[in-house]
C-alpha cells in the first residue's frame, strides 16, 4: 500500500487560512499488485493438472477390459479348467470381490473373452474394408486374415473344452449357444459387407459360410492339437482352400 500526499490549493472562502490544506489519502500501490498477479499466475502454471475423475461407468469399465485381458492369457495357457479366478484377480491387480462383481463364475468370465476376441477380430475386418488400396489387394488382405482366424488351434481347442462343459450344464449350455449365436451374425454380416462392398461372388448364404467357416476351424484346430494335420502352412492351405471354394473374387 503506498502513501500519496496532494496539496488541496486555496479557494476564496479559504483565505482565512495561514497554511494551504493538505491532506493523505491511501491509495494501493498498483505495480505491487500486478507483482503478485504474476507470480498466482506463475504458480498455477506450475501446479499439476491432474486428470478428470473417472465416473463410475468408465472405472468400471476399465476394470472389466483389465480382467478380460489378463484372463485370456490364463485360459490359454492353463485351460478353462485349471485356470483359478482369484489368481486372474490378482495378477490383474483387483480384488476377489471387484472380480466376481463383474463376473458371476469362470464361465461367465470365459464368455467374454471370447466375445472380446470376436469383436477384436470383426474390427480387423472392418480395417480392412476401409482402408484405401485397391479392391483386389482387399480382398487378399480379407482373405488372409479369415485363414489367420480359423487357424488358431489354441482358441479353438479352448471353445471344445468349454463345448464339453457346456454339455452338462443347462445354464451354460444356454450362455454359450447365445455367444455363439452373436458370433455367427456378426460374421455373416461382415462376409455380406464383403462382399459388397468389394463385389464378391458368394457360393453360399453369407450365414451358411460363416457357420463352414467356424464348422471347419474346430475340425482343423482339433487335428492340429493331435498333429494329424502335419504343420501350420498346411493348415493355413487347407483354410485357404476352404475359403476360395466359397468366396471368389469377380
Amino acid at each position: 500500500m503506498a502513501i500519496t500526499i496532494r496539496r488541496v490549493p486555496l479557494t476564496p472562502d479559504r483565505r482565512s487560512l495561514t497554511l494551504p490544506c493538505v491532506y493523505v489519502a491511501l491509495q494501493p500501490d498498483l505495480s505491487d499488485t500486478v507483482g503478485v498477479d504474476r507470480e498466482s499466475t506463475k504458480r498455477n502454471e506450475l501446479r499439476p493438472k491432474y486428470p478428470a475423475r473417472l465416473s463410475r461407468k468408465e472405472s468400471q469399465a476399465i476394470t472389466r477390459a483389465k480382467l478380460i485381458t489378463v484372463a485370456r492369457d490364463h485360459f490359454l495357457r492353463d485351460g478353462l479348467g485349471a485356470a483359478v479366478m482369484d489368481t486372474i484377480a490378482e495378477e490383474a491387480g483387483y480384488s476377489r470381490g471387484a472380480l466376481y462383481a463383474n463376473f458371476k463364475c469362470k464361465e461367465d468370465l470365459f464368455l467374454a473373452v471370447i466375445e472380446s476376441a470376436t469383436e477384436t477380430s470383426i474390427d480387423h475386418l472392418h480395417a480392412i474394408l476401409n482402408n484405401k488400396q485397391s479392391a483386389k489387394r482387399r480382398f487378399e488382405m480379407f482373405r488372409d486374415a479369415i485363414a489367420d482366424r480359423v487357424t488358431q488351434p489354441d482358441w479353438v481347442v479352448l471353445q471344445s473344452e468349454f463345448q464339453a462343459n457346456a454339455l452338462r450344464s443347462a445354464k451354460v449350455r444356454k450362455r454359450f449357444l447365445e455367444a455363439l449365436q452373436r458370433r455367427a451374425e456378426a460374421g455373416a454380416a461382415i462376409i455380406r459387407e464383403c462382399a459388397t462392398v468389394l463385389k464378391l461372388t458368394l457360393g453360399a448364404p453369407p450365414e451358411d459360410i460363416a457357420a463352414l467357416l467356424g464348422s471347419f476351424s474346430e475340425g482343423l484346430a482339433l487335428r492340429q492339437a493331435l498333429e494329424l494335420t502335419r504343420d501350420a502352412k498346411h493348415a493355413r492351405r487347407l483354410a485357404l482352400l476352404c475359403f476360395d471354394r466359397l468366396v471368389s473374387y469377380r
